[in-house]
């Protein structure tokens, strides 16, 4: 009993429960924005998260799009700074 060998079972043909990707709504903004459309973000966190997402989706060959961002200080009539992400190409 001191040398005895343990095996897995192994199962075939299971599916994977739960397979939606982390921040989906990202992912399917990034997907259906044409060249020129940007989306805005109060949020600094939030617009590098929308980016992050693109670097990785553009790393995994999923889009070969350019985005380019922005902060946008606020004026006289806006106090707040925004966030701006442009699709470029």
């Amino acid at each position: 009993m001191e040398n005895e060998v343990k095996t897995l079972l192994i199962e075939k043909g299971i599916p994977v429960s739960g397979g939606h990707t982390k921040r989906d709504y990202i992912r399917n903004t990034i997907l259906e924005m044409e060249v020129g459309d940007s989306v805005a973000f109060d949020n600094e966190r939030e617009c590098l998260n929308f980016i992050t997402r693109a670097w990785y989706m553009k790393k995994r060959k999923e889009i070969n799009f350019k985005f380019s961002r922005r902060r946008i200080e606020g004026g006289p009539l806006v106090e707040c700074t925004i966030h701006r992400v442009w699709r470029v190409s």
